[in-house]
């Protein structure tokens, strides 16, 4: 995350300059770096003669190609940050980190709990997935909307200077 703030700040100061280049080539290369390293470089874990950081390698790759399709983005025309900037990619990301915490908590209700989801196989996942997704966004706009937001707002208050 920090190597890809470093780069956008980096690329911003070049903005001026016209060294950046074609943005959709830009993007569909790291695109295709991120699709070419998760195929390359996944592999089975726990296999024999794995090194014991191997785990944590695994990340490494993606996350990279990852930080490096968003830094382009963050530095491309309007026209390229359509798909990350249009109202409901920003709204997924407003409600993420409450998608994000809501999202167990679900899958532990409606499969262990209610029982309405059993099995292992795709149609349990597509029944799971259907039952998750929307119930973790709602969930995590309400919790956006009443604790997130209130809680920001408190801890702006807190570091206003006091006259």
């Amino acid at each position: 995350g920090m190597t890809a703030a470093l780069a956008f700040a980096q690329l911003w100061q070049r903005r001026d300059q016209n060294r950046l280049p074609s943005v959709g080539l830009v993007q569909m290369a790291t695109l295709g770096a991120l699709v070419l390293s998760i195929a390359a470089y996944g592999r089975s874990s726990g296999g024999p003669g794995q090194l014991f950081y191997d785990r944590y390698l695994d990340d490494v790759v993606p996350a990279a190609a990852f930080a490096t399709l968003m830094t382009l983005t963050a530095v491309s025309s309007p026209r390229g940050q359509w798909l990350m900037a249009n109202p409901l990619a920003r709204w997924l990301g407003d409600v993420s980190y409450g998608i994000f915490l809501w999202h167990f908590p679900l899958i532990l209700l409606f499969g262990q709990t209610l029982g309405w989801v059993e099995g292992n196989g795709d149609a349990s996942f597509a029944r799971m997935t259907a039952l998750v997704l929307p119930a973790s966004a709602l969930l995590g706009a309400i919790s956006r909307r009443y604790i997130e937001l209130p809680a920001i707002d408190w801890a702006r208050r807190r570091q206003e200077p006091r006259p």
